[in-house]
């Protein structure tokens, strides 16, 4: 049985001609400028159309709007003051109008907060009724205090947050709203007097405290963000700003820090990684400050250079200051590998051609007449009393002799001599060495030669015996370089270079240790160069000719037979010399990895190619060495490595 709907006391028809009528009136009177809005349990999807036309905005309604709603006015209005009623109108039945655009939304007020307007950003005024989200910048005290004080002032539906860091308030609920809570926050928002204190600390460090102060301050959660404080290392205390009660709590965390570890001890040890305990202690013992009677101020450094530490006794404060110092000192320095080119190319010929003659009186009687022409070599008389000694002295090249001795009557001699020579020497050298930052380093590879500085011959003179005797130095010739790197910013490295190359002349090499002379070149400078580039030091081009030209006057000068009267020579020599260096900065182990690996495997490569040699000249011999691939090198049974 179905029931029997109660009749309306106003019947269908009726209801449409007052709400139309109702419309009617809000819309003659909007053109007037004026109106007066009275409604009875008016649809209020009937009241949005009224607005919509009135104002003449575009509104788009949430499925979930609706109800009834009455409405009493009694003066006209206007449009603006019809808008703010109907904002009033739409917050009381839990409705908000939320601008989007050229239209306007009106959604539940449960989600209006995230959809709000951001304050300062629409070009349109926005009304009291509207729901807007703005940022409000706290000044002078931390925005999560005030949190407690607004949090009942704004309805459920309103979202009121605060970012401690950089302590703002973020508001989102209607215009008019905010506008008050904005007001409320200004008359709290005031700035107070600040004072500052001075605590000092007793055992801990300002600065390590300072740290610690910083990174708790930086957490959420607590109420130290209105207190500023500033560590001094200088004189161990920590400077405190803000107001009395954040500095109370401060002092408080402070004095909890700033208490004895329990140790009785003032003494430390601190062990090294790469720097050396005997050099540090210097650096460290300049630093102490002399304070007390008789400069006594109980601290004290020594190093301990079996386990390369540094022991330290002293005062809480002082060991913390000396133990920055030695973290700052204990760090890896960087290597400097050095790599030197030197080239020397020299070239020499030398011609010589002429004759001597001598004739003595007869029967062997003194000389009457000779030539000499030796020219630093062995004279004609020279070479006739080797020979009638039966040791004759011959000098390089081709000599001819010819005469007539010991038969009576007049003796003569002649000597021929012709000597052509050509020597060429290429000699390139590539030493290396590796060094520290700020460390001198020197590698020599060469031989050590002996001279002779003095010498002794017993001429039996004052009747006793003395065996004679030689004084002997020995010298260093070969290639030497010296070099101390010194690594500046932007991998620009320093050098002060010594490159040297000396070597004993080899003409004279075999007529004693009394009579060697040696070629020395070197060079002393300082240059600026980059890693990995490579630089010129210097150089020499020498280009020498010596001609000369001995004769017997007036005969010498005879065409054809003045020949036999003239000694003549000619010496040319030509050298060249040109040193480069390169460095290249080694920072860490995958540096000198790399380097050494590359190093390692050119001489593996250069000796597997010498056995592929000696294999092909006597097939079936492998027996040269050859080094072990790097990967797998490691040390065997007697000291010798395995492949």
């Amino acid at each position: 049985m179905t029931p029997t709907p109660k009749p309306h006391p106003f019947p269908h028809p009726l209801r449409t001609w007052l709400i139309s009528a109702l419309l009617l009136i809000c819309a003659l009177n909007a053109q007037a400028q004026k109106i007066t809005l009275n409604l009875q349990d008016a649809d209020i999807r009937a009241l949005i159309n009224t607005v919509a036309e009135v104002t003449n905005t575009n509104f788009i309604i949430d499925p979930r709007v609706a109800g009834k709603v009455t409405v009493i006015s009694v003066e006209p209005m206007d449009v603006d003051a019809l808008y703010d009623v109907f904002l009033s109108i739409l917050d009381v039945h839990g409705f908000s109008a939320v601008g989007s655009g050229q239209v306007i939304k009106i959604i539940p007020n449960v989600n209006a907060k995230t959809s709000g307007v951001v304050a300062g950003t629409s070009a349109t005024p926005v009304a009291g009724g509207d729901i807007v989200t703005e940022i409000i910048e706290i000044k002078n005290m931390p925005a999560q205090q005030l949190l407690p004080a607004l949090r009942p002032l704004v309805p459920q539906y309103a979202h009121l947050a605060a970012f401690p860091n950089s302590n703002i308030l973020l508001l989102s609920d209607h215009a008019y709203n905010v506008e008050r809570i904005k007001a409320l926050i200004a008359k709290i928002d005031v700035a107070t007097q600040i004072n500052t204190e001075v605590v000092v600390l007793e055992n801990a460090s300002a600065d390590e405290l300072s740290a610690i102060l910083t990174t708790l301050q930086s957490g959420t959660g607590n109420n130290l963000q209105g207190v500023q404080f500033v560590g001094d290392s200088r004189s161990n205390s920590i400077l405190l700003g803000g107001d009395l009660p954040g500095r109370i709590r401060m002092r408080g965390i402070i004095a909890h820090l700033d208490m004895p570890t329990g140790e009785q001890s003032n003494t430390h040890v601190v062990y090294l990684n790469f720097a050396s305990a005997e050099d540090i202690v210097p650096i460290l013992a300049g630093t102490i400050p002399t304070t007390g009677k008789d400069g006594d101020n109980g601290i004290t450094v020594q190093a301990d250079s079996n386990t390369n530490s540094v022991i330290i006794t002293a005062p809480p404060p002082a060991y913390n200051d000396l133990r920055q110092v030695i973290r700052k000192l204990d760090v890896r320095r960087a290597q400097v590998l050095v790599e030197a080119i030197i080239a020397d190319v020299s070239a020499g010929t030398a011609d010589e051609l002429g004759v001597q003659w001598v004739i003595d009186g007869r029967d062997g009687g003194y000389a009457v007449g000779a030539t000499n022409f030796a020219n630093g070599r062995s004279s004609i008389t020279n070479i006739l009393a080797g020979a009638e000694s039966g040791i004759p002295i011959l000098d390089q090249g081709l000599s001819l002799a010819l005469g007539n001795f010991g038969s009576g009557g007049t003796n003569f001699a002649a000597l021929l001599r012709a000597l052509s020579s050509d020597a060429t020497t290429n000699i390139l050298s590539t030493p290396s060495v590796m060094t520290l930052d700020n460390q001198e380093a020197e590698i020599l590879v060469g031989q050590s030669v002996p001279f002779i500085t003095g010498q002794y011959t017993d001429t039996g003179a004052g009747g006793g015996s003395v065996d004679p005797f030689q004084t002997i130095q020995r010298e260093d010739v070969g290639v030497t370089l010296r070099v101390k790197p010194q690594i500046n910013e932007g991998s620009t490295i320093k050098l002060e270079l010594h490159q040297e190359v000396s070597s004993v002349i080899p003409s004279i090499k075999t007529l004693g240790a009394s009579d060697l002379v040696t070629n020395k070149r070197s060079i002393n400078t300082t240059v600026l160069v980059d890693s990995n580039e490579t630089i010129v030091l210097g150089g020499l081009i020498d280009d020498q000719l010596i001609t000369t030209d001995e004769r017997v006057p007036f005969l010498g000068s005879v065409p054809i037979l003045g020949r036999l009267f003239r000694y003549q020579s000619t010496d040319v020599e030509k050298r060249q010399l040109m040193v480069f260096i390169k460095p290249q900065i080694v920072r860490d182990k995958a540096d000198a990895r790399s380097l050494t690996g590359g190093k390692y495997q050119n001489m593996r490569a250069s000796q597997l190619k010498q056995r592929l040699q000696a294999e092909q000249i006597f097939p079936g011999n492998a027996n040269a060495a050859v080094l072990p691939e790097l990967n797998v090198f490691t040390p065997a049974e007697g000291g010798t490595t395995q492949p």
